[in-house]
């Protein structure tokens, strides 16, 4: 070790808390402090300018995971802060499948926090996703001009400053932010930039042994943020070899060193307390070259040409043989970046005056490495916009670097790089205001999305459980149908197949109990899907037909939600109630959380007036989706129920129309129907019964055989006219939509 390096280690240490402050002043005509005011207004202006863009975007509603993750997650609404802490990120109470081994307990607590304070009112949520974004961009022209600075001042410190200036605006309005900061879901990538980004700076202006430390420190909360931060101590590292003058190499060194052990610690207990998501071997070694390519080919092109932003870049799309077919023009942009990424390597090794730009780079493509799907990411798409957040400093540190050396030459030079800038500015803002909208609600963002995917499968089955939730059955069984058919033209074998079970969901829910044989062939449609037989379904408007294989069929049989449920309800309803019942109760026996099982065998319990099985079953659907609207309505159903099954009647005609009355409450009019039969059986001529009974067929759709009934009621009792004639009003009423059919008690 020579004296130098010695000198430079005790001064160092010495100046443990201390910060580099790089000469600031424009010449030596400026009035002291001139440079610093220059700089605090340009920082107001960049922070002024990501508020006016990004403002719109406090006034959307929770959408996507928003809804699972926050509104209907007691880990979040009932969590204390120790609780938080150690709960998976996806770990959501109302059951939705999420990615599981997720550990970011800084997002969670964030929730947790925001819920004491704002509830389920979503300002208060998007304020502090904008607040993250406003303080990264703060950290990211810091950042910036600390790096520039090293080696632009005194009379070019202005062009550092124009070069962070533009950087950071970059940054700021750059389309890929749009997800991160607009939707509350898409905050941990925000949260873990705003903790790296503040290692960063740190490690950056600090000298001392405490650099290291606190800079691990920051990493370490970074990964409790979000774990595709894992690389970045590597890169830091990488940066000092490339950038640090010789003399005070080996002191960075260990101070990377220091961050980097730190967070590999960090990364050794998180696995420890939360495994981290695994992908099979058969997906790992599926095609990974043109995958990673492919990947690598898609975020280049959402940086450079960012004008179709969208929540599904790179939509997987399949081959005959069930293979993911990537694009070759992606793969061909992925092996050129890559190849001018080795080529710039190799210029930086025979130039130090290149290593710097290849030190910018690394900032770009090493934090990208963990969302390259190296192993898959099983995700809709291939890549996410809001995986850029972080990676993107590389970007913007290679335009704040070329911008003063755009700026040195002056003339012509430095107007074409000012006009650059000012395009790439109006470029970015023009493409982020037409995406802001999208995030308004589901509704907007569906509508935005099929705007560039009309042929999506995965847009058209959302649209179709949204508008099924809407209660606009016709509409949501069209587009099922209009998925299927879409599912057969690009070959994709799964999507098909939900959009199959989705179908005969609606279906299901569309036909009327007096439809007997048409329920008949939907009951046999599943019950061919359980044997592994072809599984045909005509009944109008469908006319599908499909063969399972067994990887498939074991899938379909355990799904709760679109087929155990669906089979349940149709064999209950066509007198199968026992097999119903069993089916239910060992499906939410293996998924105990299927808030949607439970309310099913709640209602079928309730029909057959178990009610002390039904109340703790339904006890069970309330723990797995607090507060949920459609638990809390089946309570009500089944209170009301109780009560008109066990009314003490003082004849048998007011004992049937009680009991037909508790069952249309549980929304069972094939039941009630046959227990007013019954009563009609033993007495005939009772109006009453014969009006009740009228009434039933127009609740459960079957106007013309009601007004038969009252027809015949008519003739066989003239003096009775006027009392028909109003039963024939509110049956009217029904037909035309003005009055309820009745409570329905809701099991989707």
């Amino acid at each position: 070790m020579t004296s130098d390096s010695s000198s430079d280690d005790r001064d160092d240490d010495a100046r443990a808390l201390s910060f580099e402050k790089p000469p600031l002043s424009l010449s030596s005509t400026l009035p002291p402090g001139s440079f610093e005011q220059v700089t605090r207004l340009g920082v107001v202006c960049l922070l002024g300018v990501t508020l006016a863009m990004f403002a719109q975007g406090l006034f959307g509603t929770f959408v996507w995971g928003d809804v699972p993750l926050i509104l209907q997650n007691r880990n979040v609404r009932d969590a204390h802060v120790l609780q938080a802490l150690g709960s998976q990120f996806w770990d959501v109470s109302s059951g939705v499948a999420g990615g599981a081994g997720y550990y970011r307990p800084l997002v969670t607590l964030s929730y947790v926090l925001e819920w004491r304070l704002y509830g389920d009112r979503p300002f208060g949520y998007h304020f502090t996703n904008l607040l993250l974004h406003l303080a990264c961009v703060a950290l990211v022209f810091h950042w910036l001009f600390a790096r520039l600075s090293r080696e632009i001042a005194g009379e070019r410190a202005w062009q550092a400053l124009a070069g962070a200036m533009a950087g950071a605006l970059f940054f700021a309005v750059h389309p890929s932010r749009v997800e991160v900061v607009s939707w509350i879901s898409g905050r941990s990538d925000a949260m873990m930039t705003l903790f790296s980004l503040a290692g960063l700076l740190w490690f950056e202006r600090a000298r001392g042994k405490l650099r290291g430390v606190v800079t691990g420190a920051a990493f370490v909360l970074a990964l409790a943020c979000k774990e595709s931060m894992v690389t970045l101590p590597v890169c830091l590292v990488l940066e000092v070899l490339l950038r640090e003058r010789s003399g005070l190499r080996r002191v960075a060194l260990r101070d990377a060193a220091i961050a980097l052990g730190m967070t590999l610690g960090a990364v050794l207990f998180r696995v420890l307390l939360v495994p981290l998501p695994h992908s099979s071997l058969d997906a790992i070694f599926a095609q990974p070259v043109a995958r990673v390519l492919s990947s690598l080919g898609h975020y280049v092109m959402c940086v450079v040409w960012p004008a179709r932003p969208s929540l599904l870049t790179a939509l997987q799309n399949y081959d005959a043989s069930g293979q993911i077919a990537y694009s070759n023009d992606s793969i061909a942009l992925g092996t050129a970046t890559l190849l001018l990424l080795c080529g710039f390597a190799w210029l930086a090794s025979r130039s130090e005056r290149v290593r710097p730009w290849l030190a910018d780079a690394l900032w770009f493509f090493v934090p990208l490495l963990p969302v390259l799907n190296l192993l898959p990411l099983t995700l809709k798409a291939l890549v996410a916009n809001r995986f850029l957040y972080l990676p993107l400093l590389g970007v913007v540190a290679v335009v704040a670097r070329a911008v003063p050396a755009g700026f040195a030459r002056g003339g012509v030079r430095s107007a074409l790089t000012l006009l650059t800038v000012v395009a790439l500015f109006v470029g970015c803002a023009f493409f982020t205001t037409r995406y802001l909208p999208a995030f308004a609600s589901d509704e907007a963002s569906i509508r935005y999305e099929r705007t560039l995917h009309p042929d999506s499968t995965w847009l058209l089955e959302e649209l179709a459980e949204r508008q099924a939730a809407r209660g606009q059955t016709d509409a949501a069984l069209h587009t099922a149908l209009d998925g299927y058919r879409a599912a057969e033209r690009l070959r994709e074998r799964t999507p098909r197949i939900r959009f199959m079970l989705l179908a005969a969901h609606l279906l299901g829910d569309r036909l009327h109990d007096f439809q007997a044989l048409e329920l008949g062939e939907l009951a046999e449609f599943y019950a061919a899907l359980e044997r592994g037989e072809r599984a045909q379904l005509d009944v109008p408007p469908l006319r599908i037909g499909f063969a399972l294989s067994t990887q498939d069929r074991a899938s379909v049989l355990a799904d709760i939600d679109e087929y155990v449920v669906p089979r349940a309800m149709i064999d209950a309803r066509v007198g199968r109630v026992d097999d119903a019942i069993a089916g239910l109760a060992r499906a939410v026996q293996d998924q105990p959380r299927a808030a949607v099982g439970l309310r099913a065998l709640a209602l079928l319990l309730a029909r057959e007036e178990r009610y002390v099985a039904a109340g703790a079953t339904l006890a069970r659907a309330e723990a797995a989706a607090p507060s949920h609207p459609d638990t809390a309505a089946l309570r009500q159903h089944m209170a009301d129920a109780h009560e008109l099954f066990t009314r003490s009647t003082r004849s048998a005609t007011e004992a049937a129309v009680a009991r037909a009355h508790a069952y249309l409450v549980l929304a069972a009019p094939g039941r009630a129907a046959r227990t007013i039969d019954q009563a009609l059986a033993a007495l005939p001529n009772d109006l009453t019964l014969i009006a009740t009974r009228a009434r039933i067929d127009a609740i459960d759709g079957n106007f013309s055989a009601a007004r038969a009934r009252l027809g015949a009621a008519r003739s066989t009792f003239p003096n009775a006219a006027p009392d028909l004639e109003a039963v024939e009003r509110e049956i009217d009423a029904v037909e035309q939509g003005e009055a309820p059919a009745t409570p329905a008690a809701a099991t989707r």
